[in-house]
């Protein structure tokens, strides 16, 4: 399939065999040399030298075969048609990892079911996000934050030191910056590189065929049983699943006690925290959702 998820043909434009053409039934989508996806593998779709078409991993292509003393130029981003996405695709694919996917199971972490046992698989605190005028508010028992709830709650439940990361983003697997039970839900959390978390990106209801939430989705159900804020409905397995190694999962061997334990030590700390402001004034799982009196806010009001 090509770069936007197209299943695509691929063929010799004359008799002998020259020039290529990709197309999607009766649509040409290019003439000439292209990148493509081939089991979830960037690769370069190009004429071959007596005929014929030759698709082959983009790694190949990163540094072509030259005669001695002949310069090769770095590609540019002209030569990927101005897609940034084709030019990360292709950088992926020269590395170890060799796919998106299999970089995504390698670089995202998620809390290993040990602690979501001891959060009582529900969200964490009673917050939703919102605009930044709004943040402390609080309407029906829920306070108005940004997102620093769900990152405490990921890092203070699997001991992840925000302190000693760089370029890590806090990211969910399904829109719920608007929805209390699903916003702090570790279940839903996960953290990953920057460079990965910007293409979870998404806000829709139903994803395109090829997007990095789909083997995020199923590693949640996998890992969790997850299928989403009140969902019974398992996310679709993608054809190449099985194949990816994920990264062990953040915390294992937690019990309530000590999750429990690390909340409570860290909220004294933050007497004027935001989030110090939700426990007390709208409670959290670990007072049954209610107003917590044994947490002291001493902030604004």
């Amino acid at each position: 399939m090509d770069w936007a998820g197209r299943p695509v043909d691929l063929a010799n434009t004359s008799l002998l065999g020259a020039d290529i053409q990709v197309s999607n039934g009766d649509d040409v989508i290019v003439d000439g040399d292209t990148p493509i996806f081939v089991d979830g593998i960037a690769c370069w779709a190009r004429e071959a030298r007596f005929g014929g078409v030759v698709v082959q991993p983009a790694a190949a292509w990163l540094k072509p075969p030259s005669t001695i003393g002949e310069k090769v130029s770095p590609k540019t981003l002209a030569a990927f048609g101005y897609d940034g996405r084709a030019v990360l695709d292709f950088l992926i694919a020269a590395s170890p990892w060799g796919s998106i996917d299999q970089a995504i199971a390698s670089l995202s972490l998620f809390a290993h079911p040990d602690v979501i046992a001891a959060t009582g698989r529900r969200a964490i605190f009673r917050t939703v996000r919102g605009r930044t005028a709004d943040r402390g508010t609080i309407t029906d028992g829920v306070m108005v934050d940004d997102n620093a709830s769900p990152a405490a709650a990921f890092e203070w439940s699997t001991g992840l030191k925000r302190a000693t990361t760089r370029d890590l983003t806090c990211c969910h697997l399904y829109a719920s910056s608007s929805d209390p039970e699903a916003y702090t839900d570790l279940r839903n959390i996960f953290y990953a590189p920057s460079f990965i978390a910007k293409l979870t990106d998404s806000q829709a209801r139903s994803l395109p065929e090829v997007h990095a939430l789909h083997v995020l989705r199923y590693r949640a159900f996998a890992l969790h049983g997850y299928c989403g804020p009140g969902s019974m409905v398992r996310p679709p397995k993608p054809q190449n699943y099985d194949g990816l190694e994920w990264a062990e999962p953040a915390g294992a061997s937690m019990t309530a006690e000590q999750v429990e334990a690390t909340f409570r030590a860290r909220l004294v700390q933050k007497p004027k925290d935001r989030i110090t402001k939700s426990v007390a004034r709208c409670g959290w799982v670990f007072s049954g959702g209610r107003p917590d009196a044994q947490v002291v806010y001493d902030g604004r009001l």
